[in-house]
């Protein structure tokens, strides 16, 4: 039995991912409806060509590409995640573009809703939702009535409200992610959608998981670090651009810096609490 198909591209860069892609395809394969397409991208993955091999087998053997169109990208060699939904995003052919990571997954229900509210709301270029870290041990139940608000730019400056997994926006929109850019590059774009008077909106549902705790995963303070530096970056662009005051651009330092701190407290805290019990 055929699905109804809707005017979406799905990207998702692919960097040395081998053992989780076909997790993360099959979660968009699943969806109650499909998209019009699906974008891989192998940003210049050094494993031997096992990730190229691993698309291409999931390409060969799913035959719910007789009904999508399924686009390879190979680039030459590792960029970062920016320019690979970049270079997606360029050819997309969609109306709304979805993100979705290598290592990531979405609820079945995903595309249906998030399209159907962004349908329904065209003033609204951006929309994100709930998601949450995987569990074998819980299941997800979403309902049919959900709130659903618009996000204020203050709430965005002080916390990345969309993970990119959650986040579909129109594919004309004019921004882009920063080229060349590897931490923060998402929550950049995210930031100055909204700080351009762009309408952000989220949804109250828990409609993607992610297969790593929010921060320190494995307890590596040098990942947070780098990601510290991303978000500083971020808002040293948009104040350079002229998007916040120096006052508000100083405030958003010492919130991050207050934040980096707490997290390599926890993270310590964990390590010690594993040392103990072990």
């Amino acid at each position: 039995m055929k699905k109804n198909i809707i005017p979406v591209s799905v990207i998702i860069p692919c960097y040395c991912c081998s053992d989780s892609i076909g997790r993360a395809v099959d979660s968009v394969t699943s969806q109650t409806v499909l998209p019009y397409e699906l974008i891989l991208i192998d940003d210049g993955s050094e494993d031997d060509g096992k990730t190229k091999y691993a698309i291409e087998c999931i390409r060969d053997s799913n035959k719910i590409f007789n009904q999508i169109n399924f686009k390879l990208i190979l680039l030459k060699k590792n960029y970062g995640p920016a320019d690979a939904r970049n270079a997606g995003w360029n050819l997309a052919v969609g109306d709304y573009i979805a993100f979705l990571d290598a290592d990531d997954s979405w609820h079945p229900e995903k595309l249906h809703i998030q399209y159907k509210h962004m349908k329904s709301n065209p003033e609204i270029a951006l929309s994100g939702h709930k998601s949450v870290y995987f569990s074998n041990r819980r299941n997800y139940p979403i309902t049919k009535i959900f709130d659903n608000w618009i996000i204020s730019k203050f709430s965005m400056l002080i916390s990345n409200r969309l993970p990119t997994r959650s986040v579909m926006l129109k594919k004309d929109i004019k921004y882009r992610f920063l080229f060349g850019k590897r931490n923060a590059e998402d929550y950049l774009l995210w930031l100055l959608i909204i700080l351009n008077n762009n309408l952000v909106s989220f949804i109250d549902l828990e409609l993607a998981y992610s297969y790593k705790r929010n921060y320190g995963d494995g307890g590596l303070t040098g990942d947070l670090y780098k990601s510290h530096l991303g978000v500083i970056d971020a808002f040293r662009k948009i104040f350079e651009a002229k998007k916040i005051s120096y006052s508000v651009f100083l405030l958003l330092l010492l919130v991050s810096y207050f934040k980096y701190f707490y997290r390599v407290f926890v993270l310590n805290f964990l390590k010690i609490k594993d040392f103990i019990i072990n």
